[in-house]
């Protein structure tokens, strides 16, 4: 295991930096990122209902990504004071985990096959007993791709963090002692 650090936070700064990284950790574990999808609620009108959207795919995502974005720094700081610990190698798993069923999701879209996206909303049926469809729209094709370029250019910033974290991960070396992967990746530079 390693070693105990020295840090910039206090004992009760990192608690409540590791509190709040169980509530971050708990929602990516929640986060379905494959079956993300517009919410919507519905705003009545003088005849009858209107869907409004409320959080788009787009807005989820962002959200997402600033979550993740989150995580890793507390990561970071949790690591830097007290050292890898199962419970952070946990939360670790989980933050990469989510980064990358978030960009399998959102870029294994096609940019060219990215259209207008509609909310449609079967509101009961006519006297001739047809279907009644609220059809809305729920993006144009323009603001998904915009918030795709605002997307790419949050997880570029996030990624060296990733990467951070990542070498945070231990491994057992010959002998049955554990070490972080970067001083394993160090050691067989080294030759060792």
């Amino acid at each position: 295991m390693a070693q105990k650090k020295t840090s910039i936070y206090s004992p009760t700064q990192i608690d409540t930096l590791k509190r709040e990284l169980l509530g971050v950790v708990e929602y990516l574990q929640a986060l379905d990122l494959p079956n993300v999808k517009d919410v919507i609620d519905w705003k009545p009108t003088k005849t009858g209902v209107m869907p409004t959207i409320v959080s788009t795919e787009e807005d989820i995502i962002i959200t997402a990504v600033g979550v993740i974005k989150q995580s890793a720094g507390i990561i970071i700081a949790v690591f830097e004071t007290e050292g890898m610990s199962e419970t952070l190698q946990y939360q670790i798993d989980v933050t990469v985990n989510k980064l990358n069923e978030l960009s399998d999701f959102f870029f294994g879209k096609n940019l060219n096959d990215i259209s207008i996206r509609y909310i449609e909303i079967n509101n009961g049926f006519d006297k001739k007993g047809n279907p009644k469809i609220i059809r809305a729209v729920a993006a144009t094709r323009e603001r998904q791709i915009q918030v795709r370029g605002r997307i790419t250019e949050m997880v570029q910033k996030i990624i060296p963090m990733i990467d951070t974290i990542k070498s945070y991960k231990t491994v057992t070396a010959r002998g049955g002692v554990e070490i972080t992967e970067a001083m394993r990746r160090y050691l067989k530079r080294l030759g060792k």
